[in-house]
């Protein structure tokens, strides 16, 4: 140090000065030779802060910073003044420090000492009191700074410095802005790398995943500095985490735990997204060294006893119960008052209780080394265990800890054969579903109450009483889990809910089915009861959608014509005629090659003959129903009529005289014959063969018992008669024409 203090202050004696007597590790002196480009700045690394919070706490840690510079060209006397300015604030003498940096900038105005002094007389501002206030004058004189000397190598270091300070205040738009202004008017690419550094930890801290991924890897691209390289890694990692990508995350986390892995290791979030992702690619050893590493660097950190809590669920998922038991305890007796301990209660029971049954005929040796302190208590009696659980769900109402509780005493009394306690514990886990968040345990206690549930179920089914099944469906108030269950159970329940009328519970049902993936059969039978079901509830739309979907899946399907038949008849209800004969045509084509169910073929052909006819093409429907005579299909007084009245629109007046006078021949004292004779009457009145109208009308009156359709046809007979006279035309018998129409 004497040699030292003797060596003549040049540039170079002075950065050699600085490195031997300022320990800082964030500031340092570059020399006039290296000013603009890489300086000894790069071989001084900095500790990681330890930061507790969130799992993105690496974007609010410390930044590395060398600190100002010393600008070129600087004489002997300011090498020696600022020398003795750089060793107050060294020492933390941050008022003496201020007076020598502003003394320097007094007695040496010129660009070379200026810059430097009031860079380092802005870091005092914030080094002495980190108070907002003092971080907004610290960011305003950097402001000035940039603004009198934009070229000076401090002016190119204050760009990004002010965004680190809005990014420590949280300002996180501002921060942005100062990085985004600092990467476009940087004059080297160190500079550069160091805003976008500063911009993706921003973009971290606000979990813009993409845009932080985006700036650490401009910085891993554009700069060879291991430290800006080192921090960009970690942070890339952070962000590929945060959004999910775990093979990407993973293989940064890896790579810079085998290049810097006293880095990662200091860096107490990395460590457990690390193992988190160790954990879910099934590499658990590889995990619960990274917890086991957390707890012992950052014992303190408030993320220990969740670290230690997951550390001991993974050895009991590994069946090692005594290690595990061993850390539940430890985080009970560490941090009693923390959230994790009731958890580490509630597991350290299934621990205990994995322990006896591990045990077999061990269980009473363990329990008296217990006793003489050579193993720790297990808690495997079942009224101790009840009780901790009980307690657990009651203390913790608003917390899935609650919640697993329940499912976990419900579990207890089904073990022991108390059906009824189960089912009421289970029903109270179910009933906490939306209170949490996230919650998975009412999931849980749905699937218990199915499992309970089906014993009864198929009972039910075998007896083939629809009304039992849907009972034994709805016993459990609705909070079954019908995935549990097997899907030939769900299947025949919701074919029962739908014969009873149960449409909406039938829907659920089918969609549970198609929601498990079933096997072909089975999804194919849902799909046709789910149609089925959205007709009974008089929705065409979504049945019409159902059963296209069928046909879509299915082209060559086993119920590919019973798909179609219920196709039709959703169009039906749409009033798409057009629809309804395209698929009534390929049905009774599919039907020709493989002739089966004759009521099916039968009531396609009519519901054909009525589409045709509703779209005016009364001939074909005319064909249709001629069609549909000869199989048999018109059976019924109103279906001849609808034939007649088609027979009358295809211009066959004949034959569908023929046929109303079938009607009326065959069931003369009904309803149907009275219509029957009405439109006759007025069939004949259409052709102007009022002779045959008024004598069928004046026949057909006395027969007729209907007032409406009586006065109907004495309008006939005034209407004929009208007509009648206004041509000159009298009255005489026509044999032939009248013939269908007098009998």
């Amino acid at each position: 140090m004497v040699l030292l203090m003797r060596m003549p202050l040049t540039i170079a004696s002075l950065s050699v000065l600085l490195i031997a007597i300022v320990p800082f590790p964030y500031v340092c002196v570059r020399s006039a030779s290296a000013a603009g480009s890489d300086g000894l700045a790069d071989q001084v690394r900095p500790e990681p802060v330890q930061k507790s919070g969130s799992r993105t706490a690496l974007a609010w840690s410390d930044l590395p910073d060398p600190g100002p510079c010393a600008e070129p060209h600087l004489t002997e006397a300011a090498d020696l003044h600022l020398a003795r300015a750089l060793s107050f604030f060294d020492r933390g003498e941050w008022d003496a420090a201020h007076l020598a940096f502003r003394q320097a900038a007094e007695q040496f105005p010129g660009p070379t000492v200026v810059p430097m002094a009031r860079a380092f007389l802005a870091e005092i501002l914030v080094r002495q009191d980190r108070t907002t206030q003092r971080r907004l004058d610290a960011v305003q004189a950097y402001v000035e700074l940039i603004r009198d000397f934009p070229e000076s190598a401090n002016a190119q270091r204050a760009r990004w410095r002010i965004g680190d300070l809005y990014r420590e205040l949280g300002w996180t738009a501002e921060s942005q802005a100062a990085y985004q202004r600092a990467v476009a008017e940087s004059m080297n690419a160190r500079d550069a790398a160091r805003a976008f550094l500063g911009l993706g930890m921003t973009w971290l801290a606000a979990q813009e995943w993409k845009q932080a991924l985006h700036a650490f890897q401009q910085v891993r691209a554009g700069t060879e500095q291991e430290m800006l390289v080192q921090w960009a890694t970690l942070g890339a990692a952070a962000a590929q985490y945060g959004a999910g990508r775990l093979p990407e995350a993973a293989s940064l986390y890896e790579s810079a735990m085998r290049r810097w892995p006293d880095l990662v290791r200091a860096c107490p979030s990395c460590l457990l997204e690390l193992a988190d992702i160790e954990q879910g690619q099934g590499r658990a050893a590889t995990a619960r060294q990274l917890w086991s590493s957390f707890v012992n660097l950052y014992p303190r950190d408030e993320r220990a006893p969740s670290a230690l809590l997951q550390w001991a669920d993974s050895l009991h998922q590994s069946r090692r119960f005594s290690a595990s038991e061993m850390l539940y305890r430890t985080v009970i007796a560490r941090f009693p008052d923390a959230p994790e301990a009731d958890r580490a209660r509630l597991r350290l029971t299934e621990a205990g209780k994995a322990l006896a049954m591990q045990a077999g005929d061990r269980a009473l040796a363990l329990e008296v080394q217990s006793g003489f302190g050579v193993h720790p208590p297990l808690p495997v009696a079942p009224e101790e265990r009840a009780q901790i659980l009980r307690a657990i769900s009651q203390q913790q109402p608003l917390d899935s800890l609650g919640s697993e509780a329940l499912v976990r005493l419900g579990e207890h009394f089904q073990a022991q054969g108390k059906e009824e306690e189960a089912v009421r514990h289970f029903l109270s886990a179910c009933r906490r579903d939306g209170v949490v968040s996230g919650d998975p345990w009412p999931g849980a206690a749905r699937r218990r109450l199915a499992e309970l549930a089906q014993p009864a179920l198929e009972e039910a089914l075998r007896s083939a009483d629809d009304w039992r099944v849907v009972v034994a469906f709805h016993r459990a108030d609705g909070c079954v889990d019908w995935l549990a269950l097997e899907e030939d159970l769900v299947l025949r329940g919701a074919d029962a809910h739908r014969r009873l009328g149960f449409s909406a519970g039938a829907v659920e049902l089918y969609q549970q089915v198609l929601h498990r993936q079933a096997g072909s059969r089975r999804r194919q039978e849902a799909l046709i009861g789910l149609g089925r079901a959205y007709l009974d509830q008089d929705d065409p739309g979504a049945a019409r959608r159902v059963f296209e979907r069928y046909q879509l899946e299915n082209p060559l399907g086993p119920y590919r014509m019973e798909a179609l038949r219920y196709l039709a008849e959703a169009w039906t209800r749409l009033g798409n005629a057009r629809s309804v004969v395209k698929v009534c045509r390929r049905w009774l084509k599919l039907h020709d090659a493989q002739p089966t169910q004759d009521a099916q073929y039968n009531e396609m052909l009519l519901q054909l003959a009525d589409a045709q006819a509703s779209l005016g093409a009364h001939a074909e429907a005319a064909a249709t129903l001629d069609l549909a005579e000869r199989v048999g299909a018109i059976a019924d007084l109103t279906t001849v009529l609808q034939f007649a009245r088609v027979l009358a629109q295809a211009g066959r007046i004949t034959a569908a005289a023929a046929r109303y006078g079938d009607v009326v021949r065959l069931a003369p004292a009904s309803d149907e014959a009275d219509l029957a004779r009405f439109q006759l009457s007025r069939l004949w009145l259409t052709q102007r063969q009022y002779a045959e109208a008024v004598l069928i009308a004046d026949k057909g009156r006395t027969a007729v018992r209907n007032k409406i359709v009586r006065r109907a046809m004495a309008l006939v007979t005034a209407t004929a008669k009208t007509e009648q006279g206004r041509k000159g035309e009298t009255h005489h018998g026509s044999g032939g024409l009248d013939r269908a129409g007098r009998s």
